[in-house]
C-alpha cells in the first residue's frame, strides 16, 4: 500500500523544525499515543542508530525498536520498525519555504505487518494513522510556533550567543521557551551549520 502521507506549514526556520519533529525524546509532545521515547544510550543519532518509543498500543504501554535508515540535517530523517507485530516505516522531509523562516514538515507513514500484525495493519492501524497523522502534524506546528527565540551557541562556549554562522563550526541549537513551556530546555547538537 502507498504511505500515509501528511504535511503542514510551520513559522519557524527549517533547523529548528528538523531537530525538534527528529527527537524521540520530543515525539510524546506532539504525537497521538506515545508516552516517551530516546535515543538508545542517549547518544546522538545517525545512521544505523537505534531509538525506542514507548506507544499506548490496544491499552497497553509497549515499547517499538526503530533504526534510523537516513539522517540528512536539516531536511531528511526516515526510520524503520525493527521489533514488534506491527514496524512503522516512517520518512520526515523539512524544507524551506522562504527566507522568512517558515518551513514544510512532510511526514510519510507505512507500516509492515509480521505475525498478527499482518491482520492489524489493514484493518485497525493504518485507519487510527489516518486519522492520527493530521492532528498530530497540527499540535506539531503548534508545540513550533509557540517558541520565541532560537540561539546557535558556538560548541565550546555554551550558553554565550554566537558571532555570524561560521560554516566551518559546528553549533548547538538552544529553544528558549516560557519557563514553564516543557520545551524550555531542547537543546540538541547539529552538524555543520545550514544556511
Amino acid at each position: 500500500m502507498a504511505p500515509i502521507v501528511s504535511s503542514i506549514e510551520i513559522a519557524r526556520p527549517v533547523d529548528e523544525v528538523f531537530f525538534y519533529v527528529t527527537d524521540p525524546s520530543r515525539f510524546s509532545e506532539w504525537q497521538s499515543g506515545v508516552l516517551g521515547g530516546g535515543m538508545d544510550g542517549g547518544k546522538a543519532p545517525g545512521v544505523g542508530s537505534k531509538c525506542t518509543t514507548t506507544r499506548r498500543i490496544g491499552g497497553a504501554a509497549r515499547e517499538v525498536t526503530s533504526e534510523v535508515t537516513k539522517l540528512d540535517p536539516p531536511t531528511s530523517w526516515a526510520v524503520r520498525g525493527i521489533d514488534g507485530p506491527i514496524r512503522a516505516v516512517v520518512d520526515v522531509t523539512v524544507e524551506p519555504l522562504d527566507t522568512n523562516g517558515r518551513s514544510r514538515v512532510t511526514i510519510a507513514v507505512d507500516f509492515e505487518g509480521h505475525g498478527i500484525g499482518k491482520l492489524l495493519v489493514p484493518l485497525v492501524v493504518r485507519r487510527q494513522a489516518l486519522k492520527e497523522m493530521p492532528a498530530n502534524c497540527r499540535k506539531l506546528k503548534e508545540r513550533l510556533e509557540a517558541t520565541t527565540t532560537l540561539h546557535l551557541l558556538d560548541r565550546n562556549e555554551p550558553l554565550r550567543r554566537a558571532p555570524a554562522r561560521d560554516p566551518g563550526l559546528h553549533r548547538r541549537v538552544s529553544i528558549r521557551h516560557d519557563p514553564n513551556d516543557p520545551l524550555a530546555h531542547l537543546e540538541r547538537h547539529l552538524r555543520p551549520p545550514f544556511n
